[in-house]
């Protein structure tokens, strides 16, 4: 027959021997030889033999059949059941092909959550279409019932992880109404296996009263496609002080590693002795693999020494020896006195006992109720009643009392003063395995003994002063009350002063300190984050001006011209010891750009460029117009607003390109505080070659309130500066011919002196006026789109950083101190309005720079405060772009 169909014929000799005549013949098949089923009947007129059909429904696929035969006469007596020659083998075979309906099975069982299954199964189908049907029976039974049916081809179904007593099978039922079974039957079930260990490692040490256990990792692997996989859950830790693990007192654990101290094992209801110890492997259907033992035993101990505390000869003595050093801050200072040996002896009474050893370890303290721990010595043994232990500077105790024996140089516990600190100690008793307990006893010393012969010398600096005030003075400062008692000479001195250093006068107050031995003068630390300076009131006393006795007007023209500056101050003794410094107190300078008034605001300069060339200004971050309308030639370029004078107030840069004589040339010189009506000339510049010179202004020599004059050419790699406001040429040495670019200068630095930036094929570097060349980074290049903007302090800590603007998509980034690699995004202007960067400048007087942007279309001008995208703040609008903005 096809691959599902076929017929088989069965055939026997006559029946002989009977007197009446042979009716018939029945014949019967079995699947065990012991049940049989009537296949058919024939009558003897028939031949000897009968044809069954699989489509009788006799044969449902079984793979082997035994059948036999007996003869029926007239009188309807029967023979007997007539086997085939060996009743105890199958007859026949019948092995079905695989249905073209049901080809490529396969199942897959997992879990939905701990109490459901997912079943899938999917086969493909070589016949034609027909209904596919999804039974179940219970195990061992042909009683089928219908579960699902559907027409496409799949079953997914759900069922109890608990359940282990039915099998599912597949059937189609075809067109003409049959239905074709597949020879595969399913038992789908939950997990019913343990884990399975990778390795058989196991490993146990200890270190101290620490325990660390480390086994093989296990894996809960797929036993057969019908058993879903549940996961590995964890592992189980057993401990038994039998070898067969009975009565074991077991934890949980995720991974393959723990580790636990005796208070752990305590807690398990571990005691003293020796274990066997075992791992196991559970998954999540709580199988659990069979145990990795351990090949050796551990001896645990819990228990802590026995014994008991003398509080009476429980004690620590400190000796120390006295000696005169330099003082650790340098050779300018006076030597000192400080503890030269220190010896601490701790004293522990008692008598504790323990079979694996006793050990001691005691920890101070700083405060009475021991509860903030600064050190702890090594642990030691007994040495006998009364255990001694001594700390010195071999074991590193000058290093723990530190603080302690410091103070000890600058203070002098005189009667009536506070006495220093305590330090407080406790002691903690162990065994060999770590177990512990703190003594209940704090015990105390401190470094006063009166037993100590105090020298007659003053070995004592003062205490330090407590600074309270530091500010800047301006001109105007100087006519107040405060400082009415300066002669007139002195005043004059100051102003000028003020003029030649700008921002370097301070008035600076603290608290008055005392000695015994009188306070001869104050020193003023000054730092710019990079290098202190130092001044003396009694050395420096030139510009450094007592108003009281507490307070100082200083010219500190030695500090960094621009940024952040932190002051600290000390007392120095009649005996010239010097106390420690004081608190600090941070002040910040910061000289606005293109101030014009002077008040360290800075103001905007315009230029009528579609007509007359008259020059103006919006006033202190406002849309407040100064100008005085005077028409300005066309060939003279502004380059800016910059102190030319050293007054505090910015003068307007030009540069005019003239014929003189049939030469060519260039003047450049500056309108004095941005009055056109007074032009002061800088100098002139013969220009034979028609050279066109890029021109910039900056401090490029740190000289206080000068600027300097850069001329670059291009073109043949000329660099040089008039310096500091006159035409004294500089040559910097390099070439800087072809691809560089003068894009500006910048105290990138902080050493106060602005660097010269050039861009040379995307990658930035500046130079200083010596030829001394640094590489700024890269990666910002015009070929992706960025242009150079601005430079200026964003963040007031006296180093420039630079703006970049990209014109395809309108992003700001930040350099800050001009490094690509500290680049950060600051924003996004809309770069289809036309918004574009214009300068930067201290616009609202915060001591750093704000970002100024202008929108082409409408003129409208603002600043983004400190570079913060999100503080935006308008000046105005109304200024078309015939007005050209030159910050």
């Amino acid at each position: 027959g096809d691959n599902q169909n076929f017929t088989v014929t069965l055939s026997w000799k006559e029946a002989l021997g009977d007197p009446y005549l042979i009716a018939g013949y029945n014949v019967y098949i079995s699947v065990d030889g012991t049940n049989w089923t009537l296949a058919g009947s024939v009558s003897a007129a028939d031949n000897l033999s009968i044809t069954i059909s699989s489509l009788d429904g006799l044969l449902a696929g079984k793979s082997g059949y035994y059948w036999a035969v007996e003869a029926v006469d007239s009188k309807g007596f029967k023979s007997g059941l007539q086997f085939d020659s060996d009743q105890n083998s199958n007859s026949f075979f019948w092995t079905p092909f695989n249905d073209p309906a049901f080809m490529n099975e396969s199942i897959t069982v997992s879990y939905v959550d701990s109490n459901t299954l997912s079943v899938t199964i999917t086969w493909t189908d070589g016949g034609t279409a027909g209904t596919y049907i999804l039974q179940s029976a219970a195990i061992g039974s042909d009683d089928w019932s219908d579960v699902l049916s559907q027409d496409t081809i799949g079953f997914t179904f759900t069922i109890p992880a608990s359940q282990n007593n039915l099998q599912y099978r597949l059937a189609k039922r075809n067109a003409d109404g049959s239905l074709t079974y597949s020879s595969a039957t399913y038992t789908p079930s939950g997990d019913v296996h343990g884990p399975s260990f990778t390795s058989s490692d196991i490993v146990s040490t200890r270190v101290d009263g620490t325990y660390y256990f480390t086994w093989s990792a296990a894996v809960d692997g797929q036993i057969s496609v019908e058993e879903a996989v549940s996961g590995l859950s964890g592992y189980v830790l057993y401990f038994s002080t039998s070898s067969d693990m009975s009565n074991a007192i077991a934890i949980t654990i995720d991974g393959t590693f723990i580790s636990m101290n005796n208070e752990d094992m305590r807690n398990m209801g571990l005691g003293d002795g020796t274990y066997y110890w075992a791992v196991a492997a559970r998954d999540k259907a709580g199988n659990e693999s069979g145990k990795l033992m351990a090949n050796e035993t551990i001896t645990i101990k819990v228990t802590t020494p026995q014994g008991d505390f003398d509080t009476a000869t429980t004690k620590s003595t400190l000796t120390i020896d006295w000696e005169m050093v330099d003082d650790p801050r340098g050779p300018n200072y006076v030597q000192v006195r400080q503890p030269g040996s220190l010896d601490l002896t701790l004293s522990i009474g008692g008598d504790f006992t323990d079979a694996s050893g006793v050990f001691y370890q005691v920890t101070f303290y700083e405060d009475e109720n021991c509860t903030k721990d600064v050190f702890s010595t090594e642990k030691f043994a007994r040495t006998g009643s009364v255990t001694e232990y001594s700390l010195n500077s071999s074991n590193n105790l000058i290093a723990y009392l530190a603080k302690y024996a410091d103070s000890l140089k600058h203070n002098d516990w005189r009667e009536g003063d506070a006495l220093p600190p305590y330090i407080y100690w406790k002691v903690t008793v162990s065994d060999a395995y770590g177990n512990s307990r703190t003594l209940d006893l704090i015990n105390k010393f401190r470094f006063f003994d009166d037993d100590i012969n105090r020298p007659t010398n003053d070995y004592y600096a003062p205490d330090a002063p407590k600074l309270k005030e530091v500010r800047a003075v301006t001109e105007d400062d100087l006519s107040r009350e405060e400082f009415s008692g300066l002669t007139d000479a002195q005043k004059a001195a100051y102003k000028q002063y003020m003029k030649d250093y700008p921002g370097s006068l301070y008035l600076i107050e603290w608290d008055p300190v005392y000695d015994a031995y009188g306070i001869k003068s104050y020193k003023i630390y000054i730092s710019n984050g990079k290098e202190t300076t130092v001044f003396d009131t009694f050395d420096d006393g030139d510009m450094l001006t007592y108003i009281s006795a507490n307070k100082v007007l200083a010219g500190l023209y030695g500090s960094a011209p621009s940024g952040k500056r932190t002051f600290w101050v000390s007392a120095v003794d009649g005996s010239g010891l010097e106390s420690v410094i004081s608190n600090k107190i941070t002040y910040t300078y910061f000289d606005a750009k293109g101030d014009i008034d002077g008040n360290n605001i800075s103001d905007i300069l315009f230029q009528y460029t579609g007509g007359d060339n008259q020059l103006g200004f919006w006033m202190n971050g406002t849309s407040s117009w100064q100008g005085q309308g005077m028409a300005q030639p066309t060939d003279w370029e502004v380059k800016g607003a910059f102190d030319m004078i050293v007054d505090g107030k910015a003068d307007i840069v030009l540069v005019g390109n003239v014929t003189v004589n049939g030469v060519k040339g260039a003047y450049i010189g500056y309108y004095d505080g941005g009055d056109t009506s007074k032009w002061v000339n800088i100098g002139y510049l013969t220009n034979m070659d028609d050279i066109n010179w890029n021109v910039k202004v900056a401090n490029i020599t740190g000289a206080r309130g000068t600027t300097s004059i850069i001329w670059h050419d291009q073109e043949r790699g000329v660099l040089g500066v008039w310096t500091d406001g006159t035409d004294n040429w500089t040559q910097i040495k390099g070439g800087f011919s072809g691809d560089w670019v003068l894009k500006g200068a910048g105290d990138f630095n902080g050493d106060g002196k602005a660097e010269i930036l050039f861009d040379y094929q995307g990658t930035f570097y500046t130079t200083d006026i010596n030829g001394n060349l640094t590489n700024l980074g890269t990666g910002f290049g015009s070929a992706q789109g960025w242009e150079f903007a601005a430079i200026g302090d964003f963040s007031c800590d006296g180093q420039d950083d630079m703006i970049l603007f990209n014109k395809e998509n309108g992003l700001v980034v930040k350099l800050e101190d001009g490094l690509t690699k500290s680049w950060k995004k600051l924003g996004q202007l809309d770069a289809d309005d036309y918004w574009f960067v214009v300068g930067a400048g201290d616009y609202n007087g915060d001591k750093k720079d704000d970002l100024l942007v202008r929108q082409k279309s409408t003129g409208m001008l603002g600043y983004y405060d400190g570079g913060d995208f999100s503080k935006w703040r308008e000046i105005g609008r109304g200024v078309d772009s015939n007005w050209t903005v030159i910050a």
